[in-house]
Protein backbone atom coordinates (compact mmCIF):
# COMPACT_ATOMS: atom_id res chain seq x y z
CA UNK A 1 0.00 0.00 0.00
CA UNK A 2 0.71 3.75 -0.33
CA UNK A 3 1.23 5.47 2.50
CA UNK A 4 0.10 9.78 1.90
CA UNK A 5 0.77 12.69 4.52
CA UNK A 6 -0.17 16.05 3.61
CA UNK A 7 -1.04 18.82 5.56
CA UNK A 8 -3.76 21.51 4.94
CA UNK A 9 -5.01 24.86 6.43
CA UNK A 10 -8.23 25.50 7.40
CA UNK A 11 -9.79 29.09 6.17
CA UNK A 12 -6.47 29.59 3.60
CA UNK A 13 -6.59 30.75 1.33
CA UNK A 14 -8.41 33.82 2.62
CA UNK A 15 -9.31 34.53 -0.99
CA UNK A 16 -12.24 33.69 -0.88
CA UNK A 17 -14.03 33.79 2.06
CA UNK A 18 -15.56 30.49 2.58
CA UNK A 19 -12.03 28.43 1.61
CA UNK A 20 -11.75 25.32 3.73
CA UNK A 21 -8.38 23.12 4.56
CA UNK A 22 -6.70 24.30 1.39
CA UNK A 23 -3.18 22.27 1.00
CA UNK A 24 -0.04 23.41 1.48
CA UNK A 25 2.45 20.22 1.25
CA UNK A 26 2.56 16.61 0.78
CA UNK A 27 5.41 14.42 1.69
CA UNK A 28 7.04 12.34 -0.87
CA UNK A 29 4.61 9.31 -0.55
CA UNK A 30 6.51 5.60 0.84
CA UNK A 31 5.27 2.41 -0.52
CA UNK A 32 5.01 -0.22 2.39
CA UNK A 33 3.85 -3.93 2.71
CA UNK A 34 2.13 -5.02 5.61
CA UNK A 35 2.54 -8.34 7.10
CA UNK A 36 -0.82 -9.39 8.80
CA UNK A 37 -0.67 -8.31 12.76
CA UNK A 38 2.53 -6.72 12.00
CA UNK A 39 3.25 -2.68 11.94
CA UNK A 40 5.54 -0.40 9.51
CA UNK A 41 6.70 2.96 10.20
CA UNK A 42 6.69 5.47 8.15
CA UNK A 43 8.47 9.19 9.12
CA UNK A 44 8.16 11.76 7.38
CA UNK A 45 9.44 15.77 7.80
CA UNK A 46 7.42 18.87 7.62
CA UNK A 47 8.21 22.55 7.83
CA UNK A 48 5.90 24.81 8.21
CA UNK A 49 5.42 28.25 6.30
CA UNK A 50 4.97 31.49 8.55
CA UNK A 51 1.34 31.76 7.18
CA UNK A 52 1.01 28.34 8.18
CA UNK A 53 2.46 28.94 12.08
CA UNK A 54 1.06 32.24 12.46
CA UNK A 55 -2.24 30.38 12.53
CA UNK A 56 -1.47 26.96 13.93
CA UNK A 57 -4.59 26.03 15.56
CA UNK A 58 -5.84 25.59 12.00
CA UNK A 59 -3.22 23.46 10.71
CA UNK A 60 -4.06 19.64 10.06
CA UNK A 61 -1.72 16.53 9.10
CA UNK A 62 -3.67 14.24 7.34
CA UNK A 63 -2.40 10.58 6.47
CA UNK A 64 -3.92 7.85 4.51
CA UNK A 65 -2.94 4.35 3.78
CA UNK A 66 -4.26 3.48 -0.21
CA UNK A 67 -4.49 0.34 -2.39
CA UNK A 68 -1.53 1.06 -4.70
CA UNK A 69 -3.18 0.58 -8.32
CA UNK A 70 -2.15 2.94 -11.21
CA UNK A 71 -6.02 4.25 -11.56
CA UNK A 72 -8.85 4.80 -9.64
CA UNK A 73 -11.16 4.08 -7.87
CA UNK A 74 -8.12 3.18 -5.40
CA UNK A 75 -9.07 1.95 -2.08
CA UNK A 76 -8.60 3.46 1.27
CA UNK A 77 -7.81 1.27 3.85
CA UNK A 78 -6.92 3.76 7.04
CA UNK A 79 -6.73 7.68 7.36
CA UNK A 80 -6.16 9.79 10.24
CA UNK A 81 -5.83 13.59 11.10
CA UNK A 82 -3.98 15.05 13.75
CA UNK A 83 -4.09 18.73 14.93
CA UNK A 84 -2.19 20.76 16.90
CA UNK A 85 -3.75 20.93 20.23
CA UNK A 86 -6.41 23.87 21.24
CA UNK A 87 -5.27 24.89 25.17
CA UNK A 88 -8.25 23.58 27.02
CA UNK A 89 -9.59 21.08 24.26
CA UNK A 90 -9.20 17.82 25.42
CA UNK A 91 -11.19 15.92 23.62
CA UNK A 92 -9.79 17.63 20.24
CA UNK A 93 -13.18 18.83 18.99
CA UNK A 94 -12.19 22.33 18.83
CA UNK A 95 -14.12 23.69 21.55
CA UNK A 96 -13.47 24.30 24.73
CA UNK A 97 -16.62 22.98 27.02
CA UNK A 98 -18.44 21.24 29.68
CA UNK A 99 -16.74 17.96 28.53
CA UNK A 100 -13.05 19.67 28.39
CA UNK A 101 -13.87 20.98 32.31
CA UNK A 102 -15.25 17.73 33.85
CA UNK A 103 -11.59 16.21 31.84
CA UNK A 104 -9.54 19.06 33.69
CA UNK A 105 -11.32 19.24 36.79
CA UNK A 106 -11.66 15.31 37.25
CA UNK A 107 -8.79 13.93 35.84
CA UNK A 108 -6.17 15.98 35.01
CA UNK A 109 -5.68 18.12 37.84
CA UNK A 110 -2.84 17.85 39.92
CA UNK A 111 -1.98 20.76 41.94
CA UNK A 112 0.90 22.79 42.33
CA UNK A 113 4.02 20.77 41.55
CA UNK A 114 1.76 17.47 41.01
CA UNK A 115 3.54 16.25 37.62
CA UNK A 116 4.07 14.77 35.48
CA UNK A 117 1.07 14.76 34.21
CA UNK A 118 -0.35 11.61 31.50
CA UNK A 119 0.21 13.18 28.31
CA UNK A 120 -3.36 13.05 27.63
CA UNK A 121 -3.77 16.03 30.20
CA UNK A 122 -1.48 18.31 27.95
CA UNK A 123 -3.82 20.45 26.92
CA UNK A 124 -4.62 21.58 30.33
CA UNK A 125 -1.15 22.12 30.98
CA UNK A 126 -1.26 25.97 29.77
CA UNK A 127 1.74 27.37 31.48
CA UNK A 128 3.91 24.12 30.22
CA UNK A 129 5.64 24.15 33.78
CA UNK A 130 4.44 19.89 33.92
CA UNK A 131 1.36 20.24 36.35
CA UNK A 132 -2.48 20.94 36.03
CA UNK A 133 -3.09 23.36 38.93
CA UNK A 134 -5.14 26.86 39.97
CA UNK A 135 -2.60 29.20 37.44
CA UNK A 136 -4.15 26.61 34.48
CA UNK A 137 -7.61 27.31 35.26
CA UNK A 138 -7.32 30.86 35.16
CA UNK A 139 -6.33 30.53 31.96
CA UNK A 140 -9.09 27.59 31.13
CA UNK A 141 -11.78 30.11 31.98
CA UNK A 142 -10.47 32.38 29.20
CA UNK A 143 -10.48 30.02 26.75
CA UNK A 144 -14.03 28.27 27.34
CA UNK A 145 -15.92 28.66 23.80
CA UNK A 146 -19.24 27.42 24.81
CA UNK A 147 -20.72 30.59 25.67
CA UNK A 148 -20.97 32.40 29.03
CA UNK A 149 -18.06 31.28 31.70
CA UNK A 150 -17.47 27.50 32.99
CA UNK A 151 -19.33 25.70 36.01
CA UNK A 152 -16.92 27.51 38.87
CA UNK A 153 -13.94 24.77 39.88
CA UNK A 154 -14.33 25.29 44.01
CA UNK A 155 -10.36 23.84 44.16
CA UNK A 156 -9.60 27.25 42.34
CA UNK A 157 -12.00 29.76 44.26
CA UNK A 158 -10.55 31.94 47.10
CA UNK A 159 -12.15 34.96 48.59
CA UNK A 160 -10.11 38.28 48.06
CA UNK A 161 -8.98 40.69 50.87
CA UNK A 162 -11.04 43.83 51.43
CA UNK A 163 -9.96 47.26 52.11
CA UNK A 164 -9.63 48.24 55.73
CA UNK A 165 -12.43 49.76 57.48
CA UNK A 166 -12.64 53.02 59.07
CA UNK A 167 -9.77 55.36 59.81
CA UNK A 168 -7.39 52.54 58.19
CA UNK A 169 -9.45 53.37 54.80
CA UNK A 170 -7.49 56.07 53.92
CA UNK A 171 -4.43 56.67 51.87
CA UNK A 172 -1.23 56.61 53.38
CA UNK A 173 2.18 57.68 52.55
CA UNK A 174 4.40 54.16 53.16
CA UNK A 175 1.80 51.83 54.68
CA UNK A 176 -1.44 50.06 52.91
CA UNK A 177 -3.59 48.39 55.26
CA UNK A 178 -6.20 45.66 54.29
CA UNK A 179 -8.29 43.36 56.22
CA UNK A 180 -7.38 39.63 55.26
CA UNK A 181 -9.97 37.27 54.64
CA UNK A 182 -11.82 34.22 57.00
CA UNK A 183 -10.08 31.30 55.26
CA UNK A 184 -11.98 29.26 58.08
CA UNK A 185 -8.28 27.97 59.57
CA UNK A 186 -6.69 27.59 56.31
CA UNK A 187 -3.37 28.49 56.13
CA UNK A 188 -2.35 31.43 53.42
CA UNK A 189 -0.20 34.07 52.44
CA UNK A 190 -0.76 37.53 50.49
CA UNK A 191 0.87 37.97 47.75
CA UNK A 192 2.45 42.31 47.29
CA UNK A 193 2.64 43.47 43.09
CA UNK A 194 3.42 46.68 42.44
CA UNK A 195 1.19 47.47 39.50
CA UNK A 196 2.09 51.61 39.48
CA UNK A 197 4.40 54.07 41.07
CA UNK A 198 5.37 57.88 40.17
CA UNK A 199 8.66 57.58 41.91
CA UNK A 200 10.10 54.00 40.86
CA UNK A 201 8.16 53.46 37.41
CA UNK A 202 10.79 50.51 37.18
CA UNK A 203 9.13 48.54 40.01
CA UNK A 204 6.50 48.28 38.61
CA UNK A 205 5.61 44.22 37.97
CA UNK A 206 7.38 43.04 40.85
CA UNK A 207 6.01 40.74 43.12
CA UNK A 208 6.43 40.32 47.13
CA UNK A 209 4.76 39.07 50.06
CA UNK A 210 3.87 40.32 52.73
CA UNK A 211 5.07 39.33 56.09
CA UNK A 212 4.49 38.33 60.03
CA UNK A 213 2.14 40.90 61.84
CA UNK A 214 3.63 42.18 65.20
CA UNK A 215 1.69 42.74 68.21
CA UNK A 216 0.67 46.12 66.59
CA UNK A 217 -0.44 44.53 63.59
CA UNK A 218 2.43 46.09 61.89
CA UNK A 219 3.79 43.72 58.62
CA UNK A 220 6.48 44.34 56.52
CA UNK A 221 7.57 42.82 53.08
CA UNK A 222 9.05 39.67 52.41
CA UNK A 223 10.61 37.84 49.12
CA UNK A 224 9.00 34.82 50.24
CA UNK A 225 5.50 33.41 51.17
CA UNK A 226 4.40 33.41 54.91
CA UNK A 227 1.58 31.35 55.51
CA UNK A 228 -0.15 31.28 58.97
CA UNK A 229 -4.10 29.96 59.96
CA UNK A 230 -4.87 33.69 61.69
CA UNK A 231 -4.69 37.18 60.44
CA UNK A 232 -5.26 39.89 62.10
CA UNK A 233 -8.47 41.72 61.52
CA UNK A 234 -6.49 44.34 59.89
CA UNK A 235 -3.13 44.05 59.04
CA UNK A 236 -0.68 47.40 58.09
CA UNK A 237 2.08 46.88 55.23
CA UNK A 238 5.02 49.26 55.66
CA UNK A 239 8.22 48.78 53.99
CA UNK A 240 11.00 50.87 51.78
CA UNK A 241 8.76 48.90 49.20
CA UNK A 242 6.03 51.00 50.42
CA UNK A 243 6.40 54.36 48.54
CA UNK A 244 4.14 57.47 47.91
CA UNK A 245 2.23 57.84 44.87
CA UNK A 246 1.91 54.20 44.25
CA UNK A 247 -0.39 51.15 43.46
CA UNK A 248 -0.33 47.58 44.79
CA UNK A 249 -2.01 44.80 44.25
CA UNK A 250 -2.93 42.21 47.02
CA UNK A 251 -3.93 38.43 46.68
CA UNK A 252 -5.02 35.65 49.24
CA UNK A 253 -3.26 32.54 48.41
CA UNK A 254 -3.38 28.66 49.74
CA UNK A 255 -1.06 27.76 47.68
CA UNK A 256 -3.44 26.19 45.25
CA UNK A 257 -5.77 29.03 44.58
CA UNK A 258 -5.61 32.16 44.56
CA UNK A 259 -8.10 35.43 44.90
CA UNK A 260 -8.78 38.32 42.89
CA UNK A 261 -6.38 41.19 43.65
CA UNK A 262 -7.37 43.98 46.21
CA UNK A 263 -6.17 47.45 44.25
CA UNK A 264 -4.57 49.80 47.36
CA UNK A 265 -3.29 53.05 46.73
CA UNK A 266 -0.97 55.10 48.99
CA UNK A 267 -1.74 58.87 48.82
CA UNK A 268 -1.82 60.54 45.59
CA UNK A 269 0.95 62.83 44.99
CA UNK A 270 0.13 66.37 46.29
CA UNK A 271 0.41 69.36 43.41
CA UNK A 272 3.21 71.29 43.83
CA UNK A 273 4.15 69.75 46.82
CA UNK A 274 5.68 66.08 46.11
CA UNK A 275 4.73 63.80 49.07
CA UNK A 276 3.71 64.01 53.06
CA UNK A 277 0.30 64.54 52.66
CA UNK A 278 -1.60 62.92 55.94
CA UNK A 279 -4.29 64.85 57.04
CA UNK A 280 -6.81 67.42 55.93
CA UNK A 281 -7.80 69.90 58.42
CA UNK A 282 -9.12 69.70 61.90
CA UNK A 283 -12.80 69.73 61.70
CA UNK A 284 -15.14 68.57 64.97
CA UNK A 285 -12.32 67.77 66.91
CA UNK A 286 -10.58 65.29 64.20
CA UNK A 287 -8.40 65.34 61.67
CA UNK A 288 -10.15 64.84 58.33
CA UNK A 289 -8.63 62.65 55.15
CA UNK A 290 -5.38 63.68 53.06
CA UNK A 291 -7.30 66.27 50.91
CA UNK A 292 -4.14 66.32 47.99
CA UNK A 293 -2.24 69.41 49.80
CA UNK A 294 0.49 69.73 52.45
CA UNK A 295 0.22 72.26 54.69
CA UNK A 296 0.69 73.45 58.19
CA UNK A 297 -2.48 71.18 59.23
CA UNK A 298 0.02 67.59 58.18
CA UNK A 299 2.75 69.33 60.29
CA UNK A 300 0.57 69.84 63.09
CA UNK A 301 -1.74 66.61 62.90
CA UNK A 302 2.10 64.39 63.10
CA UNK A 303 3.27 66.20 65.80
CA UNK A 304 -0.15 65.24 67.71
CA UNK A 305 1.34 61.83 66.64
CA UNK A 306 4.61 62.07 68.10
CA UNK A 307 3.26 64.03 71.24
CA UNK A 308 0.81 60.60 71.67
CA UNK A 309 -2.15 63.68 71.54
CA UNK A 310 -5.39 61.86 72.97
CA UNK A 311 -7.31 61.89 69.58
CA UNK A 312 -4.27 61.73 67.17
CA UNK A 313 -3.84 60.00 63.87
CA UNK A 314 -2.90 56.30 63.57
CA UNK A 315 1.15 55.86 63.91
CA UNK A 316 1.30 54.41 60.40
CA UNK A 317 0.22 57.95 58.48
CA UNK A 318 2.79 59.55 60.86
CA UNK A 319 5.36 56.79 59.84
CA UNK A 320 7.71 58.61 57.19
CA UNK A 321 11.00 57.74 58.66
CA UNK A 322 13.91 57.56 55.74
CA UNK A 323 14.14 54.41 53.52
CA UNK A 324 11.72 52.32 55.63
CA UNK A 325 9.33 53.20 58.60
CA UNK A 326 10.46 51.79 61.58
CA UNK A 327 6.97 51.71 63.35
CA UNK A 328 7.37 54.79 66.06
CA UNK A 329 6.85 58.46 64.97
CA UNK A 330 9.68 60.72 66.70
CA UNK A 331 11.13 63.92 65.96
CA UNK A 332 13.11 62.76 62.61
CA UNK A 333 9.47 61.85 61.10
CA UNK A 334 8.37 65.32 62.04
CA UNK A 335 11.34 67.09 60.04
CA UNK A 336 10.55 64.85 57.31
CA UNK A 337 6.92 66.32 57.08
CA UNK A 338 8.32 70.10 57.46
CA UNK A 339 10.55 69.22 54.65
CA UNK A 340 7.56 67.68 52.60
CA UNK A 341 5.61 71.45 53.79
CA UNK A 342 9.04 72.84 52.45
CA UNK A 343 8.36 70.90 49.18
CA UNK A 344 11.41 68.94 49.12
CA UNK A 345 10.81 65.65 46.65
CA UNK A 346 11.17 62.49 47.54
CA UNK A 347 14.27 61.79 49.32
CA UNK A 348 14.90 58.04 49.74
CA UNK A 349 15.86 54.90 46.89
CA UNK A 350 17.74 55.25 43.68
CA UNK A 351 16.25 56.01 40.38
CA UNK A 352 14.83 52.30 39.92
CA UNK A 353 15.25 51.08 43.55
CA UNK A 354 12.98 52.37 46.67
CA UNK A 355 15.01 50.76 49.11
CA UNK A 356 18.42 51.67 47.96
Amino acid sequence: MRVHVAQVLDYWPSSPSYSRNGLKQAAPQATVTVAPGACEEVVNTMTFDATSWTNKTDIKIIAWAQNTMSSGPSEVYQAARWFIPIPGDFNGDRNVDSEDYDTFTLDCFTGPDGGPIDPACTPGDFDEDDDVDCDDWDQFVLAWTAGGDPPAFETCVIASPEHAAGEHSVLKNRYISFSPIDAGGTEVAYRLDTTDSTFFPDTVGTTRWIGDPDADNLAGVESEPIYRSAWPETVHVGSCHIVPASVYAVSATDGVATSDPLALYTIIQPIPKNWGDIAGPFIGGEWTAPNGTVSMDDVMALLQVFQATPGALHMTRGDLHDNGPNRVVNMSDVMIEVGCFRGDPYPYGSATDPCE
